[in-house]
């Protein structure tokens, strides 16, 4: 008998195992693994140092330039390999980005963590009043 995983629960499942071999080797200090959100600023962080621009990203984790733009936004998390080709495209271990990424949290007080409730939405300056109505002619 063949049991089927949900992507979501074998994304979770990924998440636990990697966050407790990275909390053995001693890589991450609080023990867990950072938000996506926290993981894309820290390639955009280090993007932005080197000034690369997102098409090389796409270039390296061999996607289009819309799912790397996504990846850096953190709106879609990275897949287990791309992590890894990014930060060997950086010079660095996965380890480091990792670390940039929880400190990057630190530093912004976890405001990019999932739970974070989003920005209010800015007034329109050109709104008109509630009950207006057009007028005949438009000039």
């Amino acid at each position: 008998m063949m049991h089927t995983v949900d992507r979501r629960d074998l994304e979770l499942i990924f998440r636990e195992v990697v966050s407790r071999c990275l909390d053995e080797r001693g890589v991450l200090g609080s023990g867990s693994l950072p938000s996506r959100e926290d993981i894309a600023g820290a390639v955009r962080a280090e993007f932005a140092r080197r000034e690369l621009h997102q098409v090389r990203l796409a270039e390296v984790i061999g996607r289009s330039i819309p799912t790397a733009r996504a990846r850096m936004k953190g709106i879609y998390g990275c897949q287990p390999g791309e992590l890894e080709m990014v930060a060997a495209f950086l010079g660095m271990g996965i380890g480091d980005l990792l670390s940039l990424a929880e400190h990057g949290a630190r530093f912004t007080g976890g405001q990019n963590a999932a739970g974070a409730a989003p920005p209010a939405p800015l007034a329109d300056t050109w709104e008109q009043p509630p009950r207006s109505r057009r007028r005949g002619r438009a000039y």
